[in-house]
């Protein structure tokens, strides 16, 4: 992945298409977390392709006899598609383009069935952000990536540019992973200072209007670019990042502790080097114990931890080849699921022989991404 060569990073203002945001990635000039070769054959595949037209579903008129079990995010084609309880049938879509969401990276379940998606360009601005949805497709809020809480010493934000691929919940917050932000502030006498790096961005639940705060560091200190994420039970951030540790630059696993405090605490679980390549986070609840799950999109396997960073026995290979991304567990934390967008395909797994099969889709797709179970074990 090139994504964490900085200086390749060009601003936009205004709205682009999904083809005109897919260039400027194919291009290096936005970052994205794709491999160039797959960014390419998803450009290509687009250009040659119209964009199908998926109806939206009626809950009270199920087909399949089950409604939405599961919903994969259509990456290039801005689509939210729910699946049947056998993943053999599409009985629901949303279409994210209708509220100028570009390109739904990850999906997450709440425990409301609410579906929340991270959407690489969504209003304000057009910078990364993060939708919620009911569980019968409506909109109920936008998230958009702008600029953040002005700190002490400076008067007022010159420019924000943000984009990141997941989101996540917890009661009293919603926050926004961040591959890469750049943020200017300035004095009242026009001196200005200019911050960037990895982070994440959070607001307040229920009120997307307000203005966001920022976690983040600069020059890769600890992290350079902050990927896929989840939440635990007591609001600390789990996520996968490349970033700099004992000499190494490479892709690990960390937390941050107490991430709305003053003094929010980054705590390495997986140094950098370990992991081959970022992919789906999450955080399974099974009674009252808890898991961190994180995906490794070249080895194809799963790291767990306690959310005490005990690591445990690994999940997978999820499959044998591709370049699984999203990851999500089901209710009882029986099957996880994780989409694949260069296979175009889903892989479910049976936790408790941790056996994975491919679940390919009943229509032509360029790219799924994200996956969640509804309900989910939120």
């Amino acid at each position: 992945m090139d994504a964490h060569v900085k200086q390749m990073y060009i601003g936009h203002k205004g709205k682009l298409t999904t083809l005109q945001l897919m260039k400027l990635e194919l291009a290096g000039k936005i970052p994205n977390p794709m491999t160039h070769n797959l960014m390419a054959k998803q450009v290509q595949y687009v250009e040659h392709h119209k964009r199908p037209f998926f109806r939206g579903f009626n809950p009270d008129k199920k087909k399949g006899g089950g409604g939405v079990a599961e919903w994969s995010s259509l990456l290039d084609y801005d689509y939210l598609l729910g699946q049947d309880s056998k993943m053999n049938a599409t009985v629901g879509a949303i279409d994210t383009e209708t509220n100028e969401c570009y390109e739904p990276y990850m999906v997450k379940v709440d425990h409301s069935q609410n579906i929340w998606v991270t959407c690489d360009e969504t209003e304000p601005d057009f910078y990364s952000g993060v939708q919620e949805y009911t569980k019968d497709g409506s909109e109920t809020a936008t998230y958009g990536g702008e600029c953040t809480n002005v700190p002490a010493g400076y008067a007022y934000c010159g420019f924000y540019e943000g984009y990141g691929y997941d989101s996540a919940q917890t009661a009293n917050n919603v926050f926004l992973s961040l591959e890469f932000f750049e943020e200017e502030f300035c004095t009242s006498g026009g001196s200005c200072g200019f911050y960037d790096g990895g982070g994440f961005l959070y607001w307040p639940a229920n009120d997307p209007s307000a203005t966001p705060s920022l976690i983040g560091g600069a020059d890769c200190d600890p992290i350079c670019d902050a990927y896929y994420m989840d939440t635990d039970a007591n609001g600390n951030l789990w996520f996968d990042y490349y970033g700099y540790a004992n000499s190494e630059y490479g892709y690990g696993v960390a937390e941050v502790t107490n991430p709305t405090s003053d003094a929010p605490t980054f705590v390495s679980i997986l140094n950098p080097g370990t992991m081959q390549c970022p992919g789906g986070v999450y955080v399974s609840t099974k009674g009252s114990t808890q898991t961190v799950n994180a995906l490794d999109c070249s080895s194809r396997k799963i790291y767990t931890f306690t959310t005490g960073g005990v690591q445990g026995s690994s999940l997978g290979p999820v499959d044998l080849f591709g370049s699984p991304e999203g990851l999500g567990f089901n209710q009882t934390d029986t099957s996880a699921v994780n989409a694949d967008c260069d296979l175009d395909w889903n892989n479910v797994g049976t936790l408790a022989t941790n056996k994975w099969s491919p679940k390919k889709s009943p229509y032509e797709v360029s790219c799924l991404y994200g996956a969640a179970y509804t309900p989910s074990d939120k």
